[in-house]
């Protein structure tokens, strides 16, 4: 009787090891932070391989670059894609449960499209010159400005101009340190690709160099139009 007594609470012990052991498990936070930067470049480059590469006839190479926020830490990737276009990445920490049911990664892509640099204009006029190019407000077939503070790039013809490779590729960034900096504009979340420049940084959508705040009123800087959606079908 004793020892039926004792498998049995045995078993219970051991039913509730395993069961903890897979709850640890299925529920422990898998951070960014436990890879390197040369272990999350290694991941990254196998990942781009099976969706760009190899399986897409469309390009012929691709470059992996690092892009840290405005802590300084780690936190985005750019993957530069050859002959043209590119991708933004974002780190995310994960659960291996969520990833199960069809939840986030640890990679979520970004697949970029074509952009155009602006600038914040308050003074009412239609177009601005200066040392960086021409800038104009951009209306419809019936002269109504959607964003009557804003100056888009144009060219020596008058058209607006796309770009369908990555701004830091545009800007011709090479060694520099990059940076992917978040702001949030009343309810509204964005990013700025950017560089340093002594105490400030070079805003890569308006070539405009500014003091970065995190949180500002609509409108204060010029930002990319990147969104990172945490979903199954948004993973790297």
């Amino acid at each position: 009787m004793k020892n039926t007594k004792k498998k049995k609470s045995l078993i219970i012990l051991l039913i509730f090891v395993i069961l903890f052991v897979f709850c640890f498990i299925m529920f422990y936070p898998q951070k960014a932070s436990k890879y390197t930067e040369e272990e999350h470049t290694e991941r990254i480059s196998k990942l781009v391989e099976e969706r760009y590469i190899n399986e897409n006839k469309k390009y012929t190479g691709y470059k992996v670059f690092p892009l840290y926020n405005e802590s300084e830490e780690l936190a985005y990737f750019l993957i530069e894609l050859e002959p043209v276009g590119y991708v933004y990445v974002q780190i995310n920490t994960t659960y291996l449960f969520l990833q199960m049911f069809g939840g986030v990664s640890m990679y979520t892509r970004d697949d970029g499209r074509p952009w155009q640099r602006y600038k914040i204009c308050e003074d009412g006029q239609d177009s601005m010159s200066n040392e960086d190019g021409q800038w104009e407000v951009e209306k419809n077939e019936y002269g109504y400005a959607a964003y009557p503070n804003k100056r888009w790039e144009i060219d020596e013809t008058g058209e607006f101009v796309y770009y369908v490779d990555s701004h830091f590729k545009i800007a011709n960034i090479e060694n520099e340190k990059r940076y992917l900096l978040k702001i949030y504009e009343g309810s509204s979340t964005g990013f700025i690709p950017a560089v340093k420049r002594g105490d400030e940084y070079l805003n890569l959508v308006s070539m405009e160099e500014m003091e970065y705040k995190k949180e500002v009123k609509l409108e204060s800087y010029s930002i990319a139009y990147i969104a990172f959606n945490c979903k199954a079908m948004e993973d790297l």
